[in-house]
C-alpha cells in the first residue's frame, strides 16, 4: 500500500492516537477572531490558522506559515502581528511588492500605520520618534549598498636584477599573496579582500607581537548610487528589540546560505527577536534548500544541528549518492589488485523524518481550506508530435547523444547545460538552427556541433496548437497567458505575437528590461483595458506578488525547470477573487527531451507538495530524482524509458476489461494530467504484468496507458 492510500484508510486511527499522545495547542473551530481593528473577517480556515500562528510567534523565536498561492499569506501575517501586539513590525520583501504591502495593511486594519522604508533618513526618523506601525523595505534595499572598487598599488619587489612589479597593500606595502601565490587586479575585481599580511611589532613592555594586517583592499566607488544596506544600518545602528518583528515574505528566495540576502534575513530575525516566514512553496528537492531557512526559523532544527552543519543535516534528512570508482592496480609482485575511490553528492530528496521536526513552529493551509467557492482548477500535459522538424531532431538528438558520452566519460559536465539546452529548445525553433561551441585554452571558440535552420515560414506543430487553443479561448470570452524560456539568446516571443496578431489577437509581451518589477502590476492593468487577449512573458517575471485574476488560461509553451517558479506562476489566476475556471496547459513535444523534462519536473512538484501536507498517490517515494540536467543526460544516453506517455484507444479499453488488474488512467484523447504523470508508465516492449494466472503479455502495439500500482 503506498503512502497516500496508508493515510486515506488509517487516517483517523492516526490523527485519534496522535491527538492522545500530543494534545493540540489550537482547536479547529474554536477560537474566532477578536480584533476591534480589523476590517475584514478572516475567511474559512483562515480563523484557525491566525489562531496557530498567534501561538506559535508568542513561543517560539521562528514561525514559518507555508500556504498556497492565493490563500491570503499577506492577510493572515499582518492580522496574526496585531493579535501578538507587536508594535513595530519590519516586512523585508521582493522590490515590487512594497507598495501592496502597504495597501495591504490598510485594507486589513484601520488606524494602523504602514509606510514603506527607502532611506537612512527614514530609519532614523522612526526611531527618534517611536514610530508604530508596519515598516516594509525591500530586500534590495536591506541588502545593497554603493559600489566598490579595488585599491591598485603597486610597487617593486625582488633584488637588482631580478626586479618586478607587483600589488602590495596601501598600509603596510607587503606584496598581496594568497596561498603563496601573487594577487593580480582581476582577483581584487572578483570579490571584497583585505591584506593577510603579518605585521611584526613590540607591546609596550618590549616583547615581540604579530598580527595580521587586516586592511581593505577595496573602497567606495564614485559611480553608482551613494547608499548603505539598510539592513547593515538596522542591525549595527538601531537598538535590538526595536523592531519586535520580521515578516518575511516570499522566503524561499532566501535559500541560499551563502547569499547577502539570505545573510542579511538571518541577521535581523536574530535582531527583531521574532520572526514570520511566508511561502507557498517551501521545498524545492534537495534537502540543502531546506537547512538554511529551517535553522532560521525553526528551534528544533538549531538545537539539532549548528549553523556550519548544513552536511550532517543532508545526512540525516536528504539523500546522499555514493559513487565508487574501481581502478586496477600494480604493487610489481602480482597485478590485478584494485584500489577504490568513494565520492558522495547529494541528490533530491527527502526524509519523511523531516515532518514531525517541522510540526512545532509550522502553519499549513491550502486554498480549498479557505472558501468552498472557489472555481475549478485543472493542470494538463498536451502533448504534440513533430512534424517537418522530426528528422532534424532525431539526427542533432544521435549526434548529441555521443558528445553527452563523451562528456560524462571525461566527467565533463562544463558543456552539459549548454548541450542539453539546445536540444530542449531546437524542436521549438528549428527555424534558428543551434551551434554549440567551446572555448580552448587559448579564449577561442571551437564548434562543437551544429543543427541545420529549417524553413522560418512552416508553422510547426506546438505553434499550430497555440493556434488553435488560442482561438478557442477567445471565442469562450477567457484571456491567456503564455509562458516561454526564450527571452534572449533564443527569443521566441516575436515570432509567437506575430503569429498570434496575424490572426487578429491582442498580444503584449513582458520582458524585464522593458518594465521594471515595482511596476509589472500598473503595466498589467493597462493590456487588460487595453483589451489585450494574450501576454507572453518568462515564469520568472510574474512568479510572486502580481494577482493575475483576469486570465484564465496559462500555458507554459516551454517548460520551467524550477520547481519553486513553475508551482508559484501557475497559481497567478486562481485567487479567491476568480470567478472563472483555470485551466493551466504544459505544452511538450512527445518523444523529446522535453517530455522526459517534465516527468522529472513532475516527480520533484509531488515532493514539494507531499512535505507541505499534500500527499501524492506515490507517497514520498518519488523523491529520489537526480539534478534535473544530469538525470536527463544520463536518461539520453542510456536510452532510458522515463514515464513515456502515449494515449488510450479503443483497443486498450477491450485489453482492460479483459484483465482487471491494468487500469487507464486518461481516455481523453492528447491529454494527461501532470499530477497523474510520474504514475503511468507506457510499455514500448511487450512485457509481462502479474502472476499466475492473471499474467498478460503486452506491448507497445496496444498503445495504453498502465497504472504501475494496479499492475
Amino acid at each position: 500500500m503506498n503512502l497516500a492510500d496508508f493515510i486515506g484508510t488509517y487516517g483517523e486511527a492516526i490523527k485519534g492516537s496522535l491527538s492522545n499522545l500530543y494534545p493540540p495547542h489550537v482547536e479547529l473551530g474554536q477560537h474566532p477572531v477578536e480584533l476591534p481593528s480589523l476590517k475584514r473577517r478572516p475567511l474559512g480556515r483562515q480563523a484557525d490558522a491566525l489562531k496557530a500562528l498567534e501561538h506559535s510567534l508568542k513561543v517560539n523565536k521562528g514561525t514559518l506559515l507555508v500556504a498556497e498561492m492565493g490563500s491570503g499569506k499577506t492577510y493572515q501575517a499582518i492580522v496574526a502581528a496585531q493579535l501578538v501586539q507587536f508594535k513595530r513590525v519590519l516586512v523585508l520583501c521582493p522590490p515590487h511588492l512594497v507598495e501592496k504591502w502597504v495597501r495591504e495593511v490598510q485594507v486589513a486594519l484601520s488606524g494602523v500605520h504602514a509606510q514603506v522604508v527607502r532611506s537612512v533618513s527614514d530609519l532614523e526618523e522612526i526611531h527618534r520618534t517611536g514610530r508604530e506601525g508596519f515598516f516594509v523595505m525591500s530586500r534590495e534595499t536591506a541588502k545593497l549598498g554603493s559600489y566598490w572598487e579595488p585599491v591598485l598599488h603597486y610597487r617593486s619587489f625582488g633584488h637588482a636584477g631580478s626586479r618586478y612589479k607587483a600589488l602590495c597593500c596601501p598600509a603596510c606595502g607587503q606584496e598581496l599573496l594568497e596561498k603563496e601565490e601573487r594577487l593580480h587586479r582581476a582577483d581584487l575585481e572578483d570579490t571584497k579582500r583585505y591584506c593577510k599580511a603579518e605585521i611584526r611589532g613590540r607591546d609596550n613592555r618590549g616583547e615581540q607581537t604579530t598580527r595580521t594586517c587586516n586592511t581593505p583592499l577595496w573602497q567606495v566607488s564614485n559611480q553608482g548610487p551613494r547608499r548603505y544596506p539598510l539592513g547593515e544600518y538596522i542591525k549595527r545602528k538601531m537598538p535590538r528589540g526595536f523592531f519586535g518583528l520580521l515578516i518575511l515574505d516570499e522566503v524561499q528566495e532566501y535559500k541560499a546560505t551563502e547569499s547577502a540576502q539570505g545573510r542579511i534575513a538571518g541577521s535581523l530575525a536574530e535582531v527583531c527577536g521574532r520572526s514570520l516566514a511566508l511561502t507557498g512553496t517551501l521545498y524545492g528537492g534537495y534537502a540543502s534548500n531546506l537547512f538554511s531557512l529551517l535553522h532560521r526559523f525553526s528551534p528544533a532544527i538549531r538545537k539539532q544541528f549548528n549553523y556550519s552543519e548544513e552536511a550532517r543535516f543532508i545526512q540525516y534528512y536528504g539523500l546522499v549518492e555514493e559513487i565508487t570508482t574501481y581502478a586496477e592496480q600494480e604493487d610489481g609482485r602480482s597485478s590485478g589488485r584494485k584500489s577504490a575511490t568513494v565520492r558522495s553528492r547529494e541528490i533530491p530528496g527527502v526524509s519523511p523524518l523531516l515532518l514531525p521536526r517541522l510540526l512545532d513552529n509550522v502553519v499549513y493551509l491550502r486554498l480549498s481550506d479557505i472558501s468552498d467557492h472557489l472555481p475549478s482548477y485543472s493542470e494538463d500535459v498536451v502533448m504534440v508530435e513533430l512534424g517537418a522538424q522530426r528528422e532534424a531532431y532525431r539526427e542533432f538528438e544521435g549526434a548529441l547523444t555521443q558528445k553527452v558520452k563523451e562528456a560524462l566519460r571525461m566527467k565533463d559536465r562544463r558543456l552539459l547545460g549548454a548541450m542539453l539546452q539546445s536540444l530542449l529548445h531546437y524542436c521549438d525553433t528549428p527555424y534558428r538552427g543551434e551551434e554549440i561551441t567551446v572555448k580552448d585554452k587559448f579564449g577561442k571558440r571551437h564548434t562543437v556541433l551544429t543543427a541545420p535552420a529549417l524553413s522560418a515560414e512552416e508553422i510547426y506543430p506546438k505553434e499550430g496548437r497555440l493556434l488553435e487553443d488560442m482561438r478557442a479561448e477567445r471565442e469562450q470570452g477567457r484571456r491567456v497567458w503564455v509562458y516561454v524560456q526564450g527571452t534572449e539568446k533564443r527569443d521566441i516571443t516575436k515570432r509567437l505575437r506575430d503569429l498570434l496578431t496575424e490572426r487578429g489577437h491582442r498580444v503584449a509581451v513582458l520582458k524585464s528590461t522593458t518594465v521594471p518589477a515595482e511596476k509589472r502590476e500598473a503595466w498589467v492593468e493597462r493590456q487588460v483595458n487595453a483589451g489585450v487577449d494574450v501576454v507572453i512573458c518568462h515564469p520568472k517575471l510574474v512568479q510572486t506578488g502580481l494577482d493575475l485574476i483576469d486570465f484564465q488560461t496559462f500555458i507554459f509553451y516551454q517548460g520551467e525547470i524550477s520547481t519553486y517558479v513553475m508551482r508559484q506562476a501557475s497559481r497567478r489566476g486562481w485567487r479567491i477573487p476568480q470567478k472563472q475556471a483555470v485551466k493551466v496547459l504544459h505544452y511538450v513535444y512527445a518523444g523529446t527531451l522535453q517530455e522526459r523534462m517534465l516527468s522529472l519536473i513532475a516527480r520533484k512538484a509531488q515532493c514539494s507538495l507531499a512535505l507541505e501536507g499534500e500527499l501524492s498517490s506515490t507517497g514520498l517515494d518519488s523523491m529520489v530524482v537526480e539534478d534535473t540536467f544530469l538525470a536527463l543526460a544520463k536518461s539520453l544516453v542510456r536510452a532510458e524509458k522515463i514515464e513515456r506517455v502515449v494515449f488510450s484507444t479503443v483497443e486498450a479499453d477491450r485489453m482492460i476489461g479483459e484483465n482487471p488488474p491494468v487500469t487507464a488512467l486518461v481516455t481523453a484523447p492528447k491529454v494527461v494530467s501532470l499530477s497523474e504523470l510520474p504514475q503511468v508508465v507506457y510499455f514500448d516492449a511487450p512485457v509481462t504484468l502479474g502472476t499466475g494466472r492473471r499474467k498478460k503479455v503486452v506491448g507497445s502495439e496496444v498503445g495504453m496507458l498502465f497504472d504501475v500500482r494496479a499492475a
